[in-house]
């Protein structure tokens, strides 16, 4: 498992490790400046000194200075104007004639010397230093800023750790908070005093929890509904059964069969309706991806399916205009919604009448689906509630679930079509579908 708290501390830490190399770098390359300016300065005065001195210590050629074997000791050495040796601390390593006044490096043997030049109207005075003794000094003092630094990581590690887990609790807070609720308890966590880091997964997951919510209240609802209508048409058809092991005779009983098959049909149908409108309710379902579809097409296939039963009942089911206008849509869903218009056009329109149907050009360059009927059509004052599940108009004597509109919402909610009812110009109900445009 992959801990937070051990990554940062992971990447704290080499960080530091970076930063730690970085500094004693940087260190060292300021100390080996400052102190090739202090060993110029301590060259210079050496020389000057020299320079002054009313009368050299030394002989010439002989070497009272410090021991001959040693790099970082400072060589002299002094001589008259024409070149005779006055003084040198190092007879064994002369130093180089004819350089200039000045500082200036080269090569003195196997070694590398930093040389300081003067000179008044008596003397010359050269003074030298190994340059490698400047070099291991300032390595000397890298290396133990960065020994110092480095003995801080420990410390700093356990100081990180401390931290992350401090920054953590307002994290395990709300872990606990999620572990100690029961099941069914989706209230919102509380959004007070988060840090800002915090606040947008908490934000989320509460958006979740109300998302969650709305599923389960409407997956309850529609389950306490669908009891209830069930419980009518199962009580129908039980009833229904006995009446048929109760006849008496082949006419009773065929009388009898005929409505238990009615009652089976309708129970079935019903069973139906719930299926779809719990498959197609946008709340309880994860979004179809949509294609492009032609709408026409859909309507024509729709229409020559039910063509037999409007047939069966003498009504003449015509296209009008069907314009080849593509819709972005799930092609299972429209022909849910094109079938329920359809059946409920033919359901309700009485025999003999005439159901419509076609696709036209919509407002702002939407497509337009109509289906119009020459039946009763629906009371203004009824026709927000028939879109209600288990709603059925109040005096209608066709037998129904209920459910077929609200599976039409439903479908439309989905792809965010808009849906109207109205009069139609043969007297019955016309229903609307405006899609929106690709």
């Amino acid at each position: 498992m992959t801990s937070i708290r051990n990554r940062l501390l992971l990447w704290l830490l080499s960080a530091l490790v970076v930063a730690v190399g970085i500094a004693t770098v940087a260190t060292g390359i300021r100390a080996d400046h400052q102190i090739d300016d202090l060993f110029d300065y301590q060259l210079k005065q050496v020389a000057i000194l020299l320079l002054h001195e009313p009368r050299p210590n030394v002989l010439e050629g002989e070497n009272t200075g410090p021991s001959a074997d040693r790099d970082d000791d400072i060589i002299a050495e002094v001589r008259t104007v024409k070149g005779r040796l006055l003084y040198a601390s190092r007879p064994a390593l002369p130093l180089p004639q004819g350089l200039p006044s000045g500082y200036s490096e080269m090569p003195i043997g196997k070694t590398r010397y930093r040389i300081y030049v003067t000179r008044n109207h008596y003397r010359r005075v050269e003074v030298a230093q190994a340059i490698s003794a400047r070099e291991e000094l300032a390595a000397d003092m890298a290396m133990q800023i960065a020994w110092q630094l480095l003995g801080l990581i420990p410390v700093l590690a356990v100081l990180i750790w401390i931290a992350v887990g401090k920054g953590m609790q307002p994290l395990a807070k709300i872990t606990r908070s999620l572990k100690i609720r029961d099941s069914y308890v989706l209230d919102p966590l509380p959004e007070v005093d988060l840090p800002q880091e915090i606040r947008p997964m908490v934000e989320a997951l509460n958006d979740l929890l109300k998302r969650l919510g709305e599923a389960l209240e409407t997956q309850r609802r529609f389950t306490a509904d669908a009891a209830h209508e069930l419980r009518t048409p199962l009580a129908a058809v039980q009833l229904q059964a006995q009446i048929v092991e109760r006849a008496t005779d082949d006419r009773e009983r065929r009388q009898a069969l005929t409505q238990l098959k009615g009652g089976i049909r309708r129970s079935a149908h019903l069973v139906q309706q719930l299926l779809t409108l719990s498959r197609l309710d946008p709340k309880m379902r994860s979004r179809q991806a949509k294609t492009s579809i032609g709408l026409g097409k859909l309507l024509h296939r729709c229409m020559t399916d039910l063509a037999p039963l409007a047939d069966a009942k003498g009504i003449e089911m015509t296209r009008g205009e069907v314009l080849p206008l593509p819709i972005l849509a799930d092609e299972e869903s429209i022909l849910v919604l094109l079938n329920n218009l359809l059946d409920n056009a033919i359901r309700y329109t009485p025999k003999d009448g005439k159901v419509e149907a076609g696709v036209s050009q919509g407002d702002r360059n939407g497509v337009l689906l109509w289906v119009a009927d020459s039946g009763p059509g629906i009371p203004e004052t009824e026709r927000e509630r028939v879109f209600d599940r288990f709603y059925r108009c109040l005096g209608s004597s066709v037998t129904g679930s209920g459910l077929g509109l609200a599976i039409v919402k439903n479908i439309c909610e989905d792809h965010h079509a808009c849906i109207t009812l109205g009069d139609s110009a043969m007297g019955g109900l016309r229903v609307s579908v405006w899609f929106p445009p690709l």
